[in-house]
C-alpha cells in the first residue's frame, strides 16, 4: 500500500505537469499481481496494462537493467506492440489462487508418497501387490520391521505426513465443490461437466482462470492459448509441424490432457436428469463426446499413433468444444 500511495503521487505529479494529461502506463506480469493495475485503473484518467512477458519481442543486447527495461516497455507501448494481459475479477482470482493452493498440496502429497517408497527401497521392501497407496498398501507399510529403531520412525513421520496431506486435500476437494454451486459457477460448471472427463475441479478451473471465453474470436485461438496447436518450422514452399507449442496457460493444458485420457475407458453415458435431454447444452455435450470418442478411436486403432499423441490430439479438440459451450456457440 505504501509502494502504491509513492507511485500514485509521482503519477499525479506527472499529470500536472503535462497539463493534466492522461497517463497510460504498464508494467510486466510476475509476482507483483494485479493489485497495481487495479489501484491505477480507479484513478479518473488513468490507465495501468499488463503485458505478457512471452509475448515482448526479445532484445538481443547483453546490458539489462530497470532504466533499460523500463524504456523497452515504453517504446513498445507506443506503437502497440504490447499483448496486454487480462485482469480477471477479484472473484474469479481468489477462487483461482484456491484451485492453485489445493495443486500444490496434491503435489506436496505426490512427492511424499515417492520419498516413502524411495525410503523403502533403500531398505530392501517392496510392495508386490497390484497397485499402490491401496487400504492393503497403507496396512503391509504399517506392519512393517526394521532392524534400526529410527527407521521406524522415519517411516511413521512419513505417514503421518501423507494422513495429514491428504485429509487436506479432502477438505479442499469439498470447499471446490461448495465454490462450484454457487450462483456465480453454477450454470457453467454444470455445462462443462456434460463433457466427458470433466469434473468439478477442471470445470471450476476453467471458469476462474479465462474468465471470459469471448475475447477468442475463434475455437484455435483458445487452443492456441492453451499451447495445444502444433508449432510450425517452415521456409519457403516446405512446411513443416511439428510437437504442440506448450505455450499459453499450462494448468489448463495439463488438466485438459489429463481429462482426455477418459475416453481411453469404457464408453457409458451419464445418466442425467430427463429435463436434460432437450437441453441444447446437453445435445451440445452428446455431440463432443461422440465426436471424441470417434477421434480417439480413428488415431488410436486406425492410424495407430501413440497413446501420448492422441491424448494430447483429443485434448485440443476438446478444448474447441469448451469454447463452443462458454461462448453459446453450440449450433
Amino acid at each position: 500500500m505504501n509502494n502504491w500511495l509513492c507511485l500514485r503521487k509521482s503519477l499525479l505529479n506527472i499529470k500536472k505537469q503535462y497539463f493534466k494529461a492522461n497517463i497510460l502506463c504498464c508494467y510486466e506480469a510476475g509476482p507483483t499481481g494485479y493489485g497495481l493495475a487495479r489501484a491505477i485503473n480507479k484513478e479518473k484518467d488513468m490507465k495501468c496494462i499488463i503485458a505478457a512477458p512471452g509475448k515482448l519481442p526479445k532484445r538481443v543486447d547483453r546490458i539489462k537493467n530497470d532504466y533499460r527495461d523500463a524504456l523497452s516497455l515504453t517504446r513498445h507501448l507506443l506503437i502497440g506492440d504490447i499483448k496486454e494481459v487480462r485482469i480477471p475479477e477479484e472473484e474469479d482470482e481468489e477462487t483461482k489462487e484456491f484451485i492453485r493452493y489445493r495443486t500444490d498440496r496434491k503435489k506436496d502429497l505426490k512427492k511424499i508418497k515417492q520419498h516413502l517408497k524411495a525410503f523403502l527401497l533403500r531398505q530392501g521392501f517392496k510392495y508386490n501387490g497390484k497397485t499402490s497407496w491401496t487400504n492393503a498398501h497403507k496396512h503391509w507399510i504399517k506392519k512393517l520391521t526394521f532392524k534400526m529403531q529410527r527407521y521406524s520412525q522415519i517411516r511413521d513421520r512419513y505417514l503421518s505426513q501423507m494422513m495429514i496431506l491428504e485429509q487436506e486435500v479432502a477438505d479442499l476437494d469439498k470447499e471446490i465443490k461448495l465454490i462450484a454451486k454457487t450462483k456465480r459457477y453454477c450454470k457453467p460448471v454444470s455445462n462443462l461437466k456434460m463433457i466427458r472427463g470433466i469434473g468439478d475441479l477442471t470445470a471450476l478451473t476453467f471458469c476462474s482462470e479465462v474468465g471470459d471465453f469471448n475475447r477468442f474470436p475463434t475455437a484455435k485461438t483458445f487452443m492456441s492459448y492453451i499451447g495445444l496447436v502444433p508449432s510450425e518450422y517452415s521456409s519457403g514452399s516446405k512446411i513443416v509441424k511439428r510437437e504442440i507449442t506448450k505455450q499459453g496457460n499450462k494448468e489448463l493444458r495439463r488438466l485438459l490432457i489429463e481429462s482426455s485420457w477418459q475416453y481411453f475407458l469404457p464408453y457409458q453415458r451419464r445418466k442425467l436428469p430427463e429435463d436434460t435431454n432437450d437441453d441444447p447444452y446437453y445435445l451440445y455435450s452428446q455431440k463432443a463426446n461422440d465426436r471424441l470418442r470417434m477421434k480417439k478411436y480413428r488415431l488410436s486403432m486406425i492410424n495407430r499413433k501413440n497413446n501420448k499423441v492422441v491424448a494430447t490430439a483429443v485434448a485440443r479438440e476438446m478444448a474447441g468444444f469448451i469454447w463452443g459451450m462458454m461462448t453459446n456457440n453450440i449450433l
